[in-house]
């Protein structure tokens, strides 16, 4: 059990506020299909909805995001006749909801009107480099007819009424929508209008770029958006059906407005694979694919075509791409796997019902269930945490199992205390929280230390806030999105929506208190590539080694904010630097500092890890070292990339022209020193130079271990328990302020 100050770190956060989006969004209130197989004859009850599959549709899926502090959001209006797709913003500046409407409607299953299909949900997506908007439409893996019809689908059993162009559907809107006047928030103002016969609607195109192409567009289903620390939108989808499906994902190119050919993270029809590992039996998948800690993970739920204990998935799967294109994957502990992955199972990393009190003994055929909410993330520390809601019907058993996997160790597997309730899980530095609806269908959130199961309460709605039937939640730089259904009770297909914006308090916790880093001149290490932040006149860029003028950079306050400017001779700066948001470049300028332009301020924060972090205002974007080794803007603050270090430039002036200067790491190694390091037990700190200061010993999770005031310039530490195996920070902070820094080895 932890001490409650070890997770003082997360703040309690606070709702930004709740706002009704309308009375009027889509529900299905009737009842299921009996038989999907064969709903002909079947007349459902006119004046309820009836559906197939779930009464969920609105509020359901990837259909809310943000970016800049604008929401976006898709959804359905209600009752049959009505159905049309709206596309709202919440403007940050206003504070109001804008709400146009697409002039197309709810397909309905297999094309009828009057019963609903659950499956048809919208994704929505950003693009931060062009800030275009992105819906895709979830087909339910529609066939194209290639017979006399082509362009036509048919439904997935290939006996529905054809209906032009619709197995594939897609919009898009023109470039730098998102901040437009609540006023031009319309239709014809928003979204590109088809130029060719592959449309629906007009607004609504069959095709990503304007050619119609079944072999890349049919069969696909639950469309999910996402981003890398490079600002690249993908999207992903699932091709085939549920027990023969693989996930493809595709990556946009903001430079010429077009999506790129798909790669596959699996294959269909495993079981005729070629392979020498081949199962016997084809699968199908449920899951995500997200970029987390630098690296592109795949977890996932797999559906075999087989009858035994499992009525749907069979257990949970975690992925790890070994290359930057996600064409290669390995195990989470680093063993390569033939990609496209064939066979899964070296992939698995549980079975859920054997955390349950029964563990599942005596289930039958299809007594486990796990189709309740699915989520997995990594923290900054790269520990991974997987969450699964299972049900074992033989034994009467429920409940939500959390697998994790510190970094470092092997996976630890826990059943969470029955009062958590989760929709999303997500990381921010080395904190996992999770999102969910209590019991009372109200918002609540818990938080844990990352590679720990300890999860506390740390917000919660209660009896006068809004009762939610279900919801969906969106979390971007550190603020929880959720989009939810009321439960008011209603008895017709018409239910009140609501938008609620939290803020998790991620940039107060993250950060220490603040450090005097002014006045003096800098090199700037990134953390992942151990690469310097480089001048290279109006660019910046990242280079070795760490010599050099066009290396070092200091930081000038101005109001609440920095200018960070570069150095061209020895106590002059050339000028500030600026980040533009449009293009997420940084460039250098001739304006010298103190510079009051918002372009040219930065937020900079110091970790507890030690590293910081530098955000421009005008785009609350962060300065990362990229792929290709350029300095660019990025909206990712947890990845290593967007992290950097500070090495004070200590110089001895020589001549006008040369210096010497002393590392950081050189100037700590004379101040503080160890020994024995690394130590098993007790260790000494001997200080030279400081008489006055203070000491802090913090793990490598930011919990602080040991703090005293220095009395002294030898310390002898017993470690008595405190420090356990693993890496310490040993700071020093002397009276006129300066910080030193030594690593301690624990074994």
């Amino acid at each position: 059990m932890l001490l409650q100050g070890a997770i003082l770190n997360a703040q309690t956060p606070s709702r930004d506020f709740t706002t009704q989006v309308t009375t009027n969004a889509l529900f299905f209130d009737g009842n299921k299909l009996p038989s999907s197989n064969n709903p002909a004859g079947w007349e459902p009850n006119d004046s309820k909805y009836a559906y197939e599959f779930g009464q969920k549709l609105v509020a359901d899926g990837d259909c809310i995001t943000a970016i800049d502090g604008f929401i976006f959001f898709a959804w359905y209006a209600g009752d049959k006749d009505n159905r049309y797709i709206r596309v709202s913003r919440y403007n940050p500046v206003t504070e109001k909801v804008k709400t146009l409407q697409l002039n197309w409607q709810h397909t309905g299953f297999r094309g009828n009107k009057n019963i609903g299909e659950s499956h048809n949900t919208i994704a929505v997506g950003i693009s931060p480099k062009d800030k275009t908007l992105h819906l895709l439409y979830d087909m339910h893996a529609y066939s194209a007819d290639t017979g006399n019809n082509p362009g036509f689908y048919q439904n997935r059993k290939g006996n529905g009424t054809p209906v032009g162009n619709r197995y594939f559907r897609y919009s898009f809107s023109l470039e730098d929508v998102t901040a437009i006047a609540d006023n031009d928030w319309t239709q014809d103002k928003v979204f590109e209008k088809a130029n060719n016969s592959n449309f629906i609607g007009n607004y609504t195109h069959n095709s990503l770029n304007g050619i119609n192409n079944p072999d890349q567009y049919e069969q696909l289903t639950y469309p999910k958006f996402f981003l890398n620390s490079n600002d690249d939108l993908f999207f992903q989808m699932r091709v085939g059906g549920n027990t023969n499906g693989a996930v493809r994902f595709y990556k946009y190119n903001s430079s010429n407005k077009s999506w790129g050919d798909y790669t596959a993270f699996n294959v269909v029809d495993a079981k005729n694979n070629s392979a020498g590992n081949a199962p016997d039996y084809n699968w199908g998948l449920y899951g995500e694919i997200k970029f987390l800690n630098d690296n592109i993970y795949m977890g996932f739920q797999r559906r075999k075509g087989l009858r035994d204990k499992y009525q749907y998935q069979d257990g949970i799967f975690i992925a790890k791409a070994s290359n930057s294109s996600g064409t290669q994957w390995e195990t989470t502990g680093g063993t390569s796997v033939a990609s496209p992955v064939v066979n899964a199972d070296n992939l698995k990393i549980g079975d859920p019902e054997r955390q349950l009190p029964s563990q599942g003994r005596g289930a039958q055929q299809d007594d486990i269930v796990m189709t309740g909410p699915f989520d997995y993330t990594v923290t900054t520390d790269g520990d991974i945490h997987v969450i699964a809601r299972v049900r074992d019907n033989f034994n009467n058993e429920s409940g939500l199992v959390h697998y994790y996997k510190p970094q470092g160790s092997s996976w630890k597997i826990e059943l969470l205390n029955s009062t958590v309730k989760a929709e999303r899980i997500y990381t921010s530095n080395d904190k996992v929280y999770i999102i969910g609806l209590n019991n009372s269908g109200r918002l609540r959130i818990d938080v844990s230390n990352g590679g720990e199961n300890d999860f506390s309460k740390i917000y919660e709605e209660g009896a006068s806030d809004v009762r939610y039937r279900y919801g969906t939640v969106r979390i971007v730089d550190g603020k929880v999105y959720f989009l939810g259904m009321e439960n008011d009770n209603n008895t017709d297909s018409k239910e009140p929506l609501h938008l609620s914006v939290i803020d998790l308090k991620i940039q107060d916790s993250n950060s220490t208190d603040e450090e005097d880093i002014t006045g003096k001149w800098y090199k700037l290490k990134n953390v992942f590539t151990n690469r310097y932040l480089t001048s290279k006149e109006s660019s910046l860029a990242t280079s070795v080694p760490s010599s050099g003028f066009d290396k070092q950079w200091r930081f000038v306050k101005r109001g609440d904010f920095y200018n960070i400017e570069s150095r061209k001779s020895f106590g002059n700066g050339t000028g500030v630097v600026r980040g533009v948001a449009r293009t997420n470049q940084i460039v250098g300028t001739n304006f010298d500092a103190p510079n009051a332009d918002p372009d040219k301020l930065w937020s900079v924060k110091r970790l507890f890890s030690g590293a910081y972090t530098m955000r421009v205002r005008t785009a609350k974007k962060y300065i990362q070292n990229n792929t290709v080794n350029t300095a660019t803007l990025t909206s990712f603050k947890n990845t290593n990339r967007s992290k950097w270090i500070l090495e004070e430039v200590r110089s001895n002036r020589q001549s006008s022209d040369q210096f010497t200067a002393k590392t950081e790491s050189e100037v700590e190694s004379e101040t503080i020193s160890v020994f024995p390091n690394p130590t098993v037990d007790d260790f000494t700190i001997a200080l030279n130079g400081v008489d006055k200061g203070s000491i802090t010993i913090t793990d490598m999770k930011g919990t602080v271990v040991y703090k005293k005031a220095i009395q002294s310039k030898s310390i002898d530490l017993k470690s008595n328990g405190r420090f356990t195996t693993g890496f310490y920070i040993i700071e020093v902070v002397d009276e006129n302020k300066r910080v030193f820094r030594k690593k301690l080895i624990v074994k």
